[in-house]
Order: C-alpha cells, then structure tokens, then sequence
C-alpha cells in the first residue's frame, strides 16, 4: 500500500471512529428515554397499564429499545470496519 493510499485510509478510518463515538453518545441518549417511557409504564396502575393509553406507552418502549439495539448493532459494524481496516494496513 502506498503512501497516499495510506493516509487517505488513515483519515477514513478516524471519521468511522468519530461516527462510533457519536453513535455511542446517540444510543446513551436514546436509552436514556428509553428507560423515562418504561419508568413511566412501570409507573402506571395495572388496570391503565392494561389500557389503549398505556399498551401504546409500552409500546413506544419496546420501540424505542429495538432503535437502541439497533445502533448498537451498528456501533458493532464500525468496529469490524476498524479492525478489518487495520488489518489492511498491517
């Protein structure tokens, strides 16, 4: 691998970095209201938990946890991107 070659896959390689680390700071925040929406259907009474109002609260939880797994999932791809990048330059 050439030079320029190189550093043009350096400078890839450090945005997927920054694009992980967003991400992780993204997933944190999403977990986070994700956990408030639970909290808030763990918080009902049973009878409104059995509700329209509070089957769609859970709902929006278990939503919002497959958006979180999701970005972790793709949190994971960035890191083999990584390591398959750094084995290319090896």
């Amino acid at each position: 691998m050439n030079s320029q070659r190189r550093k043009a896959i350096e400078a890839i390689r450090a945005k997927i970095e920054i694009l992980h680390g967003d991400l992780d700071g993204l997933m944190s925040d999403l977990d986070q209201e994700r956990a408030d929406e639970q909290g808030a259907f763990d918080n009902l009474s049973e009878g409104l938990q059995q509700s329209e109002k509070g089957q769609k609260i859970e709902a929006a939880a278990d939503e919002l946890q497959n958006a979180v797994d999701s970005l972790d999932s793709a949190m994971s791809s960035l890191t083999e991107a990584v390591d398959h990048i750094n084995t290319a330059s090896e």
